[in-house]
Parts: C-alpha cells; sequence; structure tokens
C-alpha cells in the first residue's frame, strides 16, 4: 500500500472515530473509504494545478459542446508513468450541458496511452448501459481513437478492445465518436485522474464528486 494511501486512510477513520466518540455518529466502513478516496483524489488534482502552475480552471475550461437532441458522452484516460495503474474518467450530459452521470474508475495494469484511451471509451459506453442512458454521441481527446473507432479498424493490438466499443455503440447509441481538444474535455481528464488513485471506483447519477464541482460549474456558466 503506498504511503500516501495508509495515512489519507487512517485520516479518515480517526476522524470518523472522533464522530463516534464525540457526536455519536457511527459511519460504515464503505462511506469511510469513499470520503478517503475522494479526499486523496482532490489532493492529487490539486497537487496536480500547482505543479503545472495553470490559471484557475474557470479562466481555462472550454465549454464542451453540447448535442443538438439527447446525451453525450465525454470519457478521457489518465495514465501514471511508472506504476502499473491507469484511471478512466467519464461523464454524461445532457443537451444544456448538465451533468447526468460520471465515472471515476482505476483500471490495473501497464497500458500505451492509445490502449488506455481505448479501454475508457470502452468502460463510459458499458457504464452508459448499465445505467439505461442512450448517448446520441461521444467526444474523446484521443484523435487516433477516435479515428480508429468511425473507421472499424480491428486489426491492431487494440483490435478486441475497438470491437467492443463498435458493438456497444449499437446497442448504447449506434452514434459516432468526435474528437475534442483536451481543453474541452476537462470535467472527464479530472475523473480520469481521480480514478487513477482512487481507493474505490466511483459512479453516481446526478452527482459528482466535490473536487469536480468548480470544473461543472464553471463550464455551465459559459
Amino acid at each position: 500500500m503506498d504511503l500516501e494511501v495508509l495515512c489519507t486512510l487512517s485520516w479518515a477513520i480517526w476522524g470518523a472515530r472522533n464522530k463516534l466518540v464525540y457526536k455519536g455518529e457511527n459511519r460504515a466502513p464503505s462511506t469511510i473509504l469513499d470520503d478517503a478516496g475522494l479526499y486523496l483524489g482532490a489532493f492529487h488534482l490539486c497537487d496536480m494545478v500547482e505543479r503545472r502552475q495553470t490559471p484557475c480552471p474557470h479562466r481555462t475550461l472550454v465549454r464542451l459542446s453540447k448535442p443538438v437532441d439527447g446525451l453525450k458522452l465525454n470519457v478521457d484516460a489518465a495514465c501514471r508513468p511508472g506504476m502499473e495503474v491507469d484511471g478512466v474518467g467519464a461523464c454524461i450530459r445532457d443537451s444544456e450541458g448538465a451533468m447526468v452521470a460520471c465515472l471515476a474508475k482505476k483500471i490495473v495494469g501497464r497500458f500505451s496511452p492509445h490502449l488506455a484511451e481505448c479501454i475508457a471509451l470502452r468502460k463510459g459506453l458499458e457504464f452508459a448501459a448499465s445505467r439505461g442512458l442512450q448517448v446520441a454521441f461521444m467526444e474523446s481527446d484521443a484523435a487516433n481513437v477516435v479515428s480508429a473507432v468511425n473507421e472499424r479498424r480491428t486489426l491492431g493490438d487494440d483490435g478486441v478492445v475497438i470491437e467492443d466499443i463498435v458493438r456497444l455503440l449499437s446497442s448504447v447509441s449506434g452514434g459516432i465518436c468526435k474528437h475534442i481538444p483536451r481543453s474541452g474535455n476537462m470535467v472527464s481528464h479530472q475523473l480520469a485522474f481521480y480514478g487513477s488513485s482512487a481507493l474505490v471506483e466511483f459512479s453516481g447519477i446526478d452527482k459528482s464528486p466535490l473536487f469536480l464541482s468548480e470544473f461543472v460549474l464553471a463550464d455551465l456558466a459559459r
């Protein structure tokens, strides 16, 4: 277990213990674990922003393009160099740009950036299907993945994953994938980064992790 994971989990357990002793609040172990994961993800996000010395999100975030009708799925992957773990993020928005559902998930293995992006799209479509959501189209900031899916190229190392994506497309929407710049895919990017370090998978309908609030609200304000 990473030292930062151990420290964060210990801190969350200690906080839960204090609430039980001093306030009589008995928190479920799953809730404690979830809180620790969200806190650690938020810490990694703040650390990343500070190290890259980027301006505040509301100054740089580009609004995600709105679908003409129906729901839109945005996906991204986050690779952590030197570690056998990546993260995938997905968000589903309505025609007004409001968040409908989101997913942050850790995937274990040593994947190329291209394959990780393919897996992110597959996981996003699987997530939409599991929630019974019909999406009008999908967006990714990985241009090579978008081309492979739209051209149905299934002969490369990513062939099996592309085949799964094509199959899921027909069951979830039958739509196409579109390329979008990273600056317009920041919500999914932050979800992917969180997923790479999360203790547990996060998925939700009509809710998102607290650390996404500024990104989502700033996006909706545009």
